[in-house]
C-alpha cells in the first residue's frame, strides 16, 4: 500500500511574526507542521500499521514527533 500525504510547514503561530519590506510574512524563524497536515500523516501511519504491508518513510527513521509510540 502506497499512501502520499503533502503536507506543508507553516510559521509557528505561538512565535512573535512580523512583516518584510514587501509586506509578507517573514518566515525566516522555526518552521512547523501544521497541525491539520498532522493529522493527515498520522491518519497514513495508521492506515499502514493496520493494512500490515508497505513501509512508510517513518519505518527507517523515527516517526514524526507528534505520532504515537507503539
Amino acid at each position: 500500500m502506497n499512501i502520499v500525504v503533502c503536507v506543508k510547514q507553516i510559521p509557528d503561530p505561538a512565535a512573535p511574526q512580523s512583516l518584510d519590506a514587501s509586506h509578507n510574512l517573514n518566515r525566516s524563524g522555526k518552521l512547523i507542521l501544521d497541525e491539520a497536515d498532522t493529522y493527515g500523516v498520522e491518519m497514513a501511519l495508521q492506515l499502514v500499521d493496520k493494512a500490515g504491508a508497505g513501509e512508510s518513510p517513518w519505518s527507517r527513521w523515527d516517526r514524526p514527533p507528534t505520532s504515537r509510540t507503539a
